[in-house]
């Protein structure tokens, strides 16, 4: 045999190559770390739980084994028996043993299921800790995109992780427990991650921390980041208003293609184009404040606007 390894995501070979081929995907995923991790906080706080669902999964896959074994045992007797088959006393003999065998492990199979789930439920009140952790991971795993030099291994950050485990005080409240966690969890990661960055990188590592936590609670959606990070698509501004001549035609062609993209932005290029004056300082001048009524949005939707209007002061 010949083992081959990579460190693409996603190999491609020709259909006659990989015929002969067996791919084995180990890459991390956000779920995968975060049931690791799940794992790593329970064994340190409830380890006595974390033991008994490691045996449990055990028992249930010997179970399920043994199941599997006599069905095929069964079938191995009935396709080699020869004659009556109610002659065959070793198979009427097999078929009696398997019946009770089978009876007494799907009721443990039942019982260690119901279980499971009660160990899972317990399990569950950490989940908030392993899923800080797995988005904080794959922050780190972005920072390459910038530097090439800013490579950091899982087993760095379990290190990083376990650290804050042991060395955070134990409260008798379990959420406030979590919320400990997850304060000094955040914290640990930036410090020891941002003293490997150039200082101008340091401001981009917290924007992607704080937009990866707003994302996972859904207060800035896919959509909305997609739209920050690209733009909006072009449209045909011949179909808008004649805007003002103090406005560029490229700041006019972003908010048309902006009032498109979104319905909160649809009014945005008539209200530029009635009250520019207004909007003049944050286009062309030093202030940050946004005009009525686009003040009480919230920052991130700021933020999509400045990024068609006044991208500088975005990047800054």
């Amino acid at each position: 045999r010949l083992y081959l390894t990579t460190k693409l995501s996603n190999p491609q070979f020709l259909p006659d190559v990989f015929i002969h081929l067996s791919v084995i995907n180990f890459s991390v995923t956000l779920e995968g770390l975060e049931e690791q991790l799940l794992s790593d906080v329970v064994l340190h706080e409830m380890p006595e739980l974390e033991k008994q669902r490691v045996e449990l999964i055990v028992a249930i896959s010997k179970d399920q084994k043994t199941l599997s074994d006599l069905m095929a045992k069964i079938l191995h007797l009935l396709f080699t028996s020869k004659g009556n088959i109610l002659d065959n006393e070793t198979l009427i003999t097999t078929l009696h043993d398997a019946k009770q065998t089978s009876t007494k492990v799907a009721e443990r199979l039942v019982e260690s299921e119901k279980t499971e789930k009660e160990i899972t439920e317990k399990r569950e009140v950490y989940r908030s800790v392993a899923t800080r952790g797995s988005i904080l991971y794959f922050v780190i795993l972005e920072l390459p995109g910038i530097d090439s030099m800013y490579q950091y291994s899982l087993e760095f950050f379990k290190r990083i992780f376990k650290s804050v485990l042991d060395n955070t005080e134990k409260v008798a409240d379990i959420p406030q427990t979590c919320l400990i966690f997850i304060e000094k969890l955040t914290y640990a990661v930036f410090a020891n991650v941002s003293r490997g960055l150039f200082a101008n990188h340091r401001e981009v590592l917290s924007f992607l921390i704080a937009m990866s936590l707003l994302r996972s609670t859904g207060e800035v959606s896919d959509d909305m980041w997609k739209l920050f990070l690209r733009g909006p698509i072009d449209v045909d501004i011949s179909k808008f208003e004649e805007p003002n001549e103090q406005i560029e035609a490229r700041i006019w062609s972003k908010c048309c293609a902006l009032s498109k993209a979104m319905p909160l932005f649809t009014e945005l290029p008539g209200i530029i184009n009635k009250n520019y004056n207004e909007w003049k300082g944050l286009i062309e001048e030093s202030l940050i404040e946004f005009p009525k009524p686009f003040d009480s949005v919230s920052i991130f939707h700021k933020l999509i606007i400045a990024s068609c209007i006044a991208r500088r002061k975005v990047v800054s």
